[in-house]
């Protein structure tokens, strides 16, 4: 993301959700869940999309930059929901004065 995202600009209403297990049955099997963290409103700007070939199958992802006001606590265990895309976030950056969040994410398609 080239630029800091204005307040115009942060038309996306996102949701960052973290896992959260539960167990499933009487065995102690686990299945993660997901809980809402934030609900914001946020800047969502695709990067990159590729296809690759691996084992005969085709495998789309997207790269995905989330940029938004300030939030502490996030990292790459978790996951930003927007308009039905689900994404896995990369990395986790902010600006020196801790006024904006950047978020480098990926979704496979």
């Amino acid at each position: 993301m080239a630029a800091r995202p204005r307040p115009g600009e942060m038309r996306e209403s996102i949701t960052i959700q973290k896992p959260t297990e539960t167990t499933a049955d009487v065995y102690g099997a686990t299945a993660d869940t997901w809980s809402d963290l934030y609900k914001v409103n946020a800047r969502v700007e695709t990067e990159t999309a590729r296809e690759t070939f691996r084992g005969a199958q085709v495998q789309a992802e997207a790269a995905v930059m989330v940029g938004m006001y300030y939030r502490a606590g996030i990292d790459g265990t978790m996951r930003v929901l927007v308009d039905g895309r689900i994404l896995s976030i990369d990395g986790v950056s902010s600006d020196p004065r801790k006024t904006r969040t950047y978020l480098t994410c990926h979704e496979a398609l």
